[in-house]
């Protein structure tokens, strides 16, 4: 039964087929067509002849093979050229079709003519580079460039819509493309001239848009959304790609900040030890004393000193009354002395009367620890200057009282400034205590 299926195919197709067949049998013009190209074709390929069917340069090299180098007879119409050269280039022939003919002899002997038909066609247009590719509403797409002089551009935009105009006398043409559409517009353009058509230049992409980016914020966002997602994806990329270098440079970052965070740490350890080296050299003082106030009261504690030396003498010396009368004398200049001692020390810190000092509170510059040292000195000086004073004074008051030695009091010692700093130190302890 199968068998019987497929011989009844089989002889279906043949009947099918050969009527087809017979219909494709060629006419005597067709068979003469045929006979003529293929005749071409033979002497083409013996004088490996290079010339196109159409062509935008007037001035084409034709190129080519003499068989039997007796020469080659090129003619374009009137124009006859006998032995001509290899590549031959074309005289400038002016748009539209043209006949050249070929004469040679072969490596047969025999004389072979061959014409062939030549079309020159106009050149495509080209856009100028000035052209802005994104245009913003309301201002206008303007196209312009270059084409063949007087000749007819066609600019087709989208593959849809049709505009011609023309260009001038040196070939330049400007055309405002109307109602332009939103995104992007992509235009090719064509020239025609004496009823031929160029091929299509470069095609241009404009990109028109109702709203700049500026105003339109929901483009901004798009756009910043678009790209993190593209960062996060060439991230993740290259930690699969490359997993090695990229636990290299989080290594590496994590070094750097471990550097800057023990650099910020140094420098703070660095400002705390220029605070204590100003507490020591202040002598660790309280934050409610300035040095004036411990000026005032060195001086006060050594007035004591005195006056109960005084009162020791005028128990144990007969010439107490006498001695009394001059010590009141004596002690209304040492007063005036001490005055002028405290004007000057007032007049060389007027810093510390405006406002104390805290050093536990307020950081210190390497400038602010120079002033204080150069006020230091200046304490110092005073200081040395009232002991001084008081020394003047001290022998006048014993030789008019008629007092032996044992009686005077003691020289004054002068102190360098270790001394005079350690001398602080030390009764500050000891008012803490």
């Amino acid at each position: 039964m199968q068998k019987r299926l497929i011989i009844a195919a089989l002889l279906a197709g043949v009947i099918i087929i050969s009527p087809v067949a017979s219909a494709q049998t060629p006419t005597p013009a067709q068979v003469i067509l045929n006979a003529e190209a293929e005749r071409e074709r033979t002497i083409s390929r013996e004088l490996s002849l290079n010339l196109p069917e159409t062509s935008d340069d007037p001035n084409y090299p034709v190129t080519f093979v003499d068989p039997s180098s007796k020469g080659v007879e090129i003619a374009i119409g009137t124009q006859i050229t006998q032995n001509a050269p290899s590549p031959f280039i074309l005289p400038n022939l002016p748009i539209g079709a043209h006949t050249v003919t070929f004469k040679f002899t072969n490596k047969e002997g025999l004389v072979r003519v061959l014409s062939k038909q030549l079309i020159i066609v106009p050149k495509p247009p080209i856009f100028d580079q000035t052209i802005k590719t994104e245009v913003v509403r309301p201002n206008q797409v303007v196209l312009s460039g270059t084409a063949l002089p007087q000749s007819t551009v066609m600019v087709i935009v989208n593959s849809s819509t049709v505009n011609k105009f023309s260009s001038n006398q040196d070939g330049k043409w400007e055309f405002i493309l109307p109602e332009p559409v939103e995104g992007k517009n992509t235009i090719i353009a064509f020239v025609l001239r004496n009823g031929l058509i160029s091929e299509a230049s470069k095609p241009l992409t404009v990109e028109y848009k109702l709203f700049s980016a500026e105003v339109n914020p929901q483009v901004q966002v798009q756009e910043a959304q678009n790209q993190i997602t593209q960062i996060v994806e060439r991230i993740k990329t290259f930690t699969q790609t490359n997993p090695n270098e990229f636990y290299a440079i989080i290594g590496g970052a994590l070094f750097i900040i471990i550097i800057l965070v023990a650099v910020s740490i140094r420098r703070k350890m660095d400002k705390k030890r220029e605070e204590k080296s100003i507490a020591d050299i202040f002598g660790g003082m309280s934050s409610q004393k300035t040095i004036l106030d411990i000026v005032s009261e060195e001086s006060n504690s050594k007035g004591k000193v005195v006056k109960k030396k005084v009162k020791a003498k005028e128990k144990t010396k007969p010439a107490a009354k006498e001695e009394k009368k001059e010590k009141e004398q004596i002690k209304p200049a040492l007063s005036a002395k001490e005055v002028a001692t405290e004007q000057k020390i007032a007049e060389a810190l007027p810093n510390f009367q405006k406002r104390k000092v805290d050093i536990s509170s307020k950081r210190v510059s390497s400038e602010t620890v120079k002033k204080a040292k150069k006020t230091t000195k200046k304490v110092k000086a005073s200081v040395i200057t009232k002991s001084t004073a008081a020394q003047k004074l001290k022998p006048a008051d014993t030789n008019k009282s008629g007092d032996s030695p044992e009686a005077e009091e003691p020289a004054k010692k002068i102190l360098s400034k270790e001394e005079f700093l350690k001398q602080f130190q030390t009764k500050n302890e000891k008012n803490d205590k």
